[in-house]
């Protein structure tokens, strides 16, 4: 099938399913990548991160925020490759659940007066509590009421009961969710804009605001647009330099809100949309790369395309160890990575690190103490550290709060790290190693 999903939702939000059951179906039907994007949650990261390295497919971490803007109801705002331990976006997400627990619990009580009156069975919260987790939402709601059999379906439960008897709930301004977004190293992206309004001008209108605001993305395939509609957000989008993206904004319960890995007309999102999106993360970020191991091809082409993403300017190791007394001089290649760091360290100042951007070092050996000198130097530059480890050297970040993905030089191939389910960046760039 290919192509990727990057707007779903599993039950830590308003989803039926559990974030590790999401991402196993979207292997299975042989998406590349799906993106979780809970409302207001990030619990069900990890998770659903663990489950890809599991089922090798690639899952961007992200979430859903709602946001005030004027008299609009359905502006969403989704962040993407958000740090998922960022305290300024948890204390954000805290605070937009707690709003909805107690705007749950007014809406069930407006609903059981109608109820009453109508003499039909009354919705017990806790049932509906239960059924949220986290996260209580109006399609939590309106399940609680088809299974009982108060209405025959979750549409006619929310025509009958839950848009007349809507309460609105708590909401981040716009400016307020793009910024608590990127404070957490994410991409804002606006969700099914054709949601917010059927006016086009106004849409219009709203857009250059949003892209004023700090807006980097636009959603452009949905589960509700056509090619036309699809063909008239991407003008727009690229009109004004956004990031194209899509989803299908599935939440389970019969697909009645969109069918994983497919939008409208059964069409799947490109995944030709998804390195542009990595490259914009890596765009405000300072990684040095370093690769250990012997040289072969298929290890030059895997730096090279890491550098790719990441923008890094490639250091032969042997070059910056130059003038220094070879360990081994028998040896053919000569270099001790021991030998490099010192090197790198008293150059710190030549480093790409120090101008904002990113660096990389192709070194022949990569111990324990040459790593974590690295980390030493990445975290006196201000970088995020992306250290890319030979096989042989992978106890070497071991305790460390190092980003780590182990590379095997010879073939060309990856291995996770045991924290690139818990990592952004180690995810990141496990799953572009691989392939």
């Amino acid at each position: 099938m290919g192509g990727i999903d990057l707007h779903v939702h599993t039950n830590q939000s308003d989803g039926e399913l559990p974030p590790a059951e999401v991402v196993r179906r979207a292997a299975g039907m042989g998406l590349r990548a799906v993106s979780i994007t809970d409302h207001d949650c990030s619990d069900g990261l990890a998770e659903a991160m663990a489950a890809g390295v599991e089922h090798g497919i690639e899952v961007i971490p992200g979430v859903e925020l709602s946001v005030r803007h004027g008299g609009f109801e359905q502006v969403h705002l989704l962040g993407y490759f958000v740090d998922q331990r960022n305290p300024d976006l948890e204390n954000h997400l805290t605070e937009l659940r707690d709003s909805r627990l107690g705007r749950g619990k007014r809406l069930v009580q407006k609903i059981n007066q109608k109820l009453a009156q109508e003499g039909l069975p009354l919705i017990d919260f806790a049932q509906v509590e239960k059924l949220a987790n986290k996260v209580i939402s109006r399609p939590h709601i309106a399940k609680v009421m088809t299974d009982m059999g108060v209405t025959p379906s979750m549409p006619e439960a929310f025509r009958k009961y839950l848009v007349p008897l809507n309460i609105q709930k708590h909401k981040l301004g716009f400016e307020e969710a793009v910024n608590a977004v990127k404070k957490a190293g994410g991409i804002p992206v606006l969700a099914h804009p054709n949601l917010i309004t059927a006016d086009r001008r106004e849409q219009i209108r709203l857009l250059d605001d949003f892209t004023r605001a700090g807006l980097k993305g636009l959603e452009v395939y949905y589960n509700n647009m056509t090619e036309r509609d699809t063909e008239h957000y991407r003008v727009l989008a690229l009109e004004r330099n956004l990031l194209l993206t899509g989803g299908s904004d599935f939440h389970g319960f019969n697909n009645v809100y969109g069918n994983l890995g497919r939008v409208h007309g059964g069409r799947v999102v490109p995944e030709e949309l998804l390195n542009p999106l990595k490259e914009s993360y890596f765009q405000n970020r300072k990684v040095l790369v370093a690769c250990g191991g012997f040289r072969s091809e298929s290890a030059e082409k895997v730096l090279d395309s890491i550098c790719m993403l990441t923008g890094a300017d490639r250091i032969d190791g042997r070059a910056v160890a130059q003038g220094f007394p070879r360990v081994d001089p028998q040896s053919p290649q000569g270099l001790h990575m021991d030998i490099a760091i010192k090197r790198i360290v008293v150059l710190e100042s030549e480093l790409k690190l120090l101008r904002g951007k990113s660096a990389a070092v192709f070194c022949r050996y990569l111990d324990r103490k040459s790593a974590l000198d690295l980390a030493a130097v990445a975290s006196r530059c201000g970088a995020d550290f992306a250290l890319v480890l030979g096989p042989e050297s992978a106890s070497a970040v071991e305790g460390s709060e190092s980003t780590a993905v182990v590379l095997n030089p010879e073939s060309g191939t990856a291995a996770p790290y045991a924290g690139t389910s818990r990592n952004t960046l180690s995810n990141l760039l496990y799953f572009t190693l691989r392939g």
